[in-house]
C-alpha cells in the first residue's frame, strides 16, 4: 500500500536526519578499532542486490510456518527493497485517516526483510554502534536540547524539516535487544505490527512481523528471522 511505504520511507528520514544533528557535535573516533567486528559480517554485501536470498523464503517457514500459496509476495531491491509475505489474518481491519478520509485497512500478517544496507567508513565500530543507537534510543533532555541547537544552526528549510522531525522522534519509543549482531532495537504499532532495526558491522536491515496481536510474541519471532540473516556469516 502506498500510504505505507510513504511512512516507512519517512520514518528511516526521520531517524536518520535526527542522526546526524546529534552527531554534528560529536568527535569521530577515525579508524577502526574493532575491525573482526565489521568483518564478521562482511558477507553480508553480496546479497544486497538479492532480498530473496537475504533472508529466503525457506528461511521464513523454519521460523514461522505459514502457507505461501496464499500469500502476498512483495520483492524488490534497492535501500528501500523489501522481500515478505503477508496474508491474511482472523483479525478485524483497522481504520486510518488521510486527508480527512476514513480508510479501511485489512490487519494482514506479515513476514520479511527490508531496507538493508551495506555502507564502509574509517569511523569505529564503537561511533557506529553508537550513532546507530542514537536514532532509537530515548534521548535525554541534554541531547534534545543539543539536537534542537544545531537544528536552529541550519538554513531555513533543514531548519523546518528538523522541527518536524524532532516533534515526531520524542513521541518514537524503541526497545533495546541484547545480544543482536553490533546492534538491534525493536518497535511495536498495533496496526502495523513489529520492526526489527538490526546493524551488524558495516550492515544493516529490519525484519518485519506481525503474525499475532502480542508484541513479545512477535519481538520473538523477529529475532529468530534476524539470526537467520546473521548466521549466513557463520
Amino acid at each position: 500500500m502506498v500510504i505505507i511505504i510513504i511512512f516507512m520511507k519517512n520514518n528511516i528520514l526521520i531517524l536518520s536526519m535526527v542522526t546526524f544533528l546529534f552527531s554534528c557535535s560529536e568527535n569521530k573516533t577515525k579508524g577502526n578499532n574493532n575491525k573482526n567486528d565489521y568483518k564478521k559480517y562482511d558477507c553480508l554485501e553480496t546479497y544486497a542486490s538479492d532480498y530473496s536470498k537475504l533472508l529466503s523464503l525457506e528461511d521464513m517457514e523454519k521460523v514461522y510456518a505459514f502457507n505461501p500459496e496464499v500469500a502476498d509476495n512483495n520483492l524488490r531491491s534497492g535501500d528501500y527493497g523489501e522481500h515478505s509475505y503477508s496474508w491474511e489474518s482472523d483479525r478485524p481491519p483497522f481504520y486510518i485517516e488521510v486527508s480527512n478520509i476514513k480508510m479501511e485497512v485489512p490487519d494482514n500478517n506479515i513476514l520479511g526483510i527490508k531496507n538493508f544496507s551495506y555502507q564502509t567508513s574509517d569511523i569505529s565500530i564503537e561511533t557506529k554502534k553508537s550513532n546507530f543507537d542514537q536514532g532509537y534510543k530515548e534521548l535525554s533532555k541534554e541531547e534534545i536540547e543539543e539536537i534542537e541547537i544545531n537544528i536552529s544552526k541550519s538554513d531555513d528549510n533543514n531548519r523546518e524539516s528538523g522541527k518536524e522531525f524532532m516533534e515526531i522522534r520524542k513521541r518514537m519509543r524503541w526497545q533495546y535487544v541484547d545480544n543482536l549482531g553490533t546492534s538491534a532495537w525493536y518497535k511495536w504499532d498495533d496496526n502495523y505490527g513489529g520492526e526489527l532495526v538490526v546493524l551488524a558491522g558495516n550492515a544493516r536491515f529490519t525484519i518485519l512481523c506481525k503474525v499475532d496481536s502480542n508484541s513479545e510474541k512477535n519481538m520473538n519471532i523477529a529475532i529468530d528471522l534476524a539470526q537467520k540473516v546473521l548466521e549466513k556469516c557463520n
